[in-house]
């Protein structure tokens, strides 16, 4: 089996932690819980955006949109350069 001496030294580092009590500091489970509640409020919402069928197809024009705008914008900006060379 193979050993090496960092992984012995850290695994007995952590192990030595775990005989340490450490007191969390005053309102921290007031504060993760906000922070819990905060972070899982956009999830639902999100959810449903992602599942909604409607959303994808909406997405999916609003992205081929936005794709043709710039395949125009290039054409554009090419042919510009077109004209200011032959100018």
């Amino acid at each position: 089996m193979y050993e090496d001496a960092g992984d012995v030294e850290l695994v007995a580092a952590l192990a030595g932690l775990r005989h340490d009590d450490i007191e969390p500091p005053a309102g921290f489970a007031e504060r993760l819980s906000e922070f819990v509640g905060r972070e899982l409020r956009w999830r639902l919402p999100v959810r449903r955006l992602v599942n909604d069928r409607r959303a994808q197809y909406a997405a999916v024009s609003l992205g081929g949109a936005l794709l043709g705008a710039a395949a125009i914008a290039l054409l554009w900006k090419r042919d510009a350069k077109r004209q200011q060379a032959l100018a």
